[in-house]
């Protein structure tokens, strides 16, 4: 339906939170080609978070953007601020490496203005190769297992480097707690559905990103999304059974990667199972003596807190 000529226009605010990438340009120059509906309009807000170099610098290139700092480290706190200076209904959150199709926000927008019962929408998230496909074995990894957004929904959350969020709704529950590290979008997004309210996948809604095809920023991401895992369970006071729970997972993820390394269309020949199976088995074994470590952590830390408390009690 066309929109009066007097209707006011109704803005979707694009939050990116950047942290000394040279990528963001790319994903700039993507938002700025974004076709909308009728009757939208787009606001996009960069929130530095603390670059060795402002990224402000880019405001005579791009002066339709909003340019905010956010110095507490961590994404989840830029996504935060970013959503203390915007204004739209509708807010969608992507990374400064990834790229939007050109129909990214006209899709997920569609898809919320047609389904009333909808409070979120998750997009595809596609990871692309320089070369055009893998040749690494972090790359066959990245590749099939990087960002599994159709999994997630159906868990009740949607990564933040593709998610499309009403404000009403989002602000209902509460947005994302700045102390993740990692996670902080599983964290909002289960709260989300746990209300009632619903979040869909759309596989047509694309954001791109580009591949980890090398060993450090494979194990980086794993070593990070095991602590924002082991702080989750630590929150929900997970104890003796977390581990339990992260044992289990890990036995169960280690015999996926063994079958999949066999049966999954993707891989075409020897070279790239043997790729594939060899960064599972690596990443899986990692990731969970990660998780281990990072729940001792916090259960030290937590001790020690109750120590300082009865100290300062007694004094």
């Amino acid at each position: 339906m066309t929109p009066a000529p007097d209707a006011p226009m109704r803005i979707v605010s694009v939050i990116v939170p950047v942290y000394n990438d040279p990528r963001l340009p790319d994903c700039l120059d993507a938002l700025a080609r974004q076709a909308l509906p009728d009757g939208w309009r787009l606001e996009t807000v960069v929130v530095d978070n603390g670059s060795d170099e402002p990224v402000s610098r880019l405001g005579a290139m791009w002066p339709d953007v909003t340019f905010v700092l956010e110095t507490k480290q961590g994404s989840y706190a830029a996504r935060n601020t970013g959503l203390t200076v915007t204004m739209g209904e509708v807010v969608a959150f992507t990374d400064s490496d990834c790229r939007p199709a050109r129909d990214w926000l006209l899709v997920a927008l569609g898809r919320l203005t047609d389904d009333a019962s909808l409070a979120a929408v998750a997009g595809r998230v596609l990871t692309v190769f320089p070369t055009g496909r893998p040749t690494t074995a972090p790359g066959w990894w990245d590749k099939l297992e990087a960002f599994p957004q159709q999994k997630y929904v159906a868990n009740g959350y949607g990564v933040t480097a593709n998610l499309i969020v009403l404000r009403e709704a989002g602000a209902a529950v509460g947005w994302f707690d700045a102390s993740f590290v990692s996670g902080g979008d599983a964290d909002f997004g289960q709260r989300l559905t746990a209300s009632g309210r619903v979040l869909a996948y759309e596989d047509d809604a694309v954001v791109a990103h580009p591949a980890r095809t090398t060993w450090p920023e494979l194990l980086a991401k794993a070593r990070r999304t095991a602590q924002g895992r082991a702080r989750m369970e630590h929150l929900r006071g997970r104890g003796v059974l977390g581990y339990v729970v992260s044992t289990y997972s890990s036995l169960v993820q280690l015999g996926l990667v063994l079958r999949r390394s066999v049966t999954h269309a993707e891989l075409d020949g020897l070279r790239s199972r043997v790729q594939y199976l060899t960064a599972g088995v690596t990443l899986r074994v990692f990731w969970f003596a990660e998780v281990c470590r990072w729940r001792v952590h916090y259960h030290r830390q937590d001790a020690r807190r109750r120590v300082e408390t009865a100290t300062g009690m007694a004094r």
